[in-house]
């Protein structure tokens, strides 16, 4: 028997999941230990040079300070939070589609690291397969938001995101949330 969280009762209700029926709660508005930092470091990875640039241009415009670190493919993100664990970010954005080991590999590996394992993962990706979903829930991550098309849903997502409450989404914390819309 296939196993799905406790927000998916089959497989056909993900779709559905994902048009809007359970939306960012627009009151989750605390500040929390990430947005309370003066600057936020994080780290994309993300195989889209595209796409990173996108993201990079957006994090200058935002009034939280922020510190950016990118990396383009899973073996340099496993290696650099390997390496730098004195530089560990406060927040990661993975891409689930990128060369040598994917993004849901690799939060795999986070997950597993007790040094990394309360940083907040955001899956970040063009992915809506809903096994993607299921499966970066499954894994740990804290939230599954589908890259915006414009600079302006980049902006506002971002805001939404660092004003979040992180004890208020753990891995693996339920339906409530999870899919960032």
């Amino acid at each position: 028997m296939r196993y799905f969280p406790p927000f998916v009762e089959t497989i056909s209700d993900v779709p559905e999941y994902l048009t809007g029926v359970h939306k960012l709660s627009e009151s989750i508005t605390r500040l929390t230990a990430v947005s309370k930092k003066e600057k936020i470091t994080i780290l994309l990875a993300d195989d889209d040079l595209d796409d990173c640039e996108f993201f990079e241009e957006a994090m200058g415009e935002l009034e939280q300070k922020t510190k950016l670190n990118c990396v383009h493919d899973g073996a340099e993100l496993l290696a650099y939070l390997k390496k730098e664990k004195s530089l560990k970010p406060d927040i990661i954005f993975l891409d689930i589609n990128m060369p040598s080991i994917d993004g849901l590999e690799c939060l795999k590996e986070i997950r597993k690291e007790k040094s990394m394992n309360d940083i907040p993962v955001v899956m970040f990706t063009t992915s809506t397969n809903p096994e993607h979903v299921i499966t970066a829930y499954e894994k740990g991550a804290n939230l599954f938001w589908s890259k915006p098309e414009s600079h302006d849903e980049l902006m506002s997502m971002t805001k939404k995101i660092f004003s979040l409450n992180w004890d208020l989404h753990p891995p693996k914390n339920g339906k409530a949330n999870f899919v960032v819309e």
